[in-house]
């Protein structure tokens, strides 16, 4: 587990792979966090994946805030990619997270 930290706060993403693949970073659903992709990163990373499972607002160990719009999470995942340097990257989510 690593953290970043972001204009809201401090947010937890699990990486799996190695840093140098190409960039998959991974959305969970509504009541979800992080560990939702827990079974299915590391099959992805041994494809040949650099996996990011990122915890969204409000939920997991990421920051827990007074808003969660969608607008807001929306921000989260530019700056998250930002801090990481991902300048193109491989996004996918179910649910909330699609």
């Amino acid at each position: 587990m690593a953290a970043v930290d972001l204009d809201a706060g401090e947010f937890r993403y699990t990486e799996y792979g190695d840093s140098g693949a190409p960039p998959l970073v991974l959305l969970h659903g509504l009541r979800g966090d992080r560990s939702t992709w827990a079974g299915a990163a590391p099959e992805l990373a041994a494809a040949g994946d650099r996996v990011l499972a990122l915890d969204q607002r409000g939920h997991g160990e990421s920051a827990h805030t007074g808003t969660c719009s969608f607008e807001e999470m929306r921000e989260d995942l530019r700056q998250f990619t930002d801090a990481l340097g991902l300048a193109r990257f491989v996004l996918g989510g179910h649910s909330m997270g699609g």
